[in-house]
């Protein structure tokens, strides 16, 4: 309930504040605060992509960084910045940051599921083994690069029980 609300909050804020990515945040976090008695929080990485110019403001707020690929270097982990996470008190201040995606780049966000699944010996999956996934095709379809993350991941835990969502959003920059 608590995420349907800090969806609907952000949604409402940046399309106030646009590409004001750290206002956005700021208000939507101290709205969520309010009359929030289990200190409730969300992580998030917040990202508004000029379709025309490939230009991203972004704000991170606690949640894993995002693997940008280039055609000439593949994946990697964009370690930009990063803040704290989002509405468990009011008046929290974020700092944004931006990059350029070229055509052809990808974008790929993931929540921490993906690599802190674990195998029955309790071995995390880790970032490393994800780019390896990731880099294994960057000319495949974003559905095909999003399967072989997932099938890395289900191919390394096997049958060891999973405890955290794995989400992902795999985003091709056209230009």
């Amino acid at each position: 309930m608590f995420m349907a609300m800090a969806k609907t909050q952000l949604r409402q804020c940046v399309f106030s504040y646009k590409t004001d990515v750290a206002r956005a945040m700021e208000e939507a976090g101290t709205e969520l605060s309010k009359d929030n008695d289990e200190m409730m929080f969300v992580t998030l990485w917040l990202g508004v992509v000029d379709l025309t110019t490939g230009h991203v403001d972004y704000v991170n707020a606690g949640h894993e960084y995002p693997a940008i690929c280039s055609s000439q270097e593949g994946f990697k982990v964009f370690e930009g910045i990063h803040g704290p996470f989002a509405a468990a008190v009011g008046g929290t201040k974020y700092t944004a940051g931006s990059f350029e995606l070229a055509p052809g780049d990808i974008l790929f966000q993931y929540t921490d599921g993906i690599t802190e699944a674990t195998d029955a010996d309790e071995n995390m999956f880790r970032e490393d083994r994800m780019i390896e996934a990731l880099n294994k095709d960057i000319t495949a379809s974003v559905e095909d690069i999003d399967a072989a993350v997932r099938s890395a991941v289900a191919d390394f835990v096997k049958d060891a029980p999973q405890f955290d969502d794995m989400t992902t959003l795999v985003f091709r920059y056209k230009g």
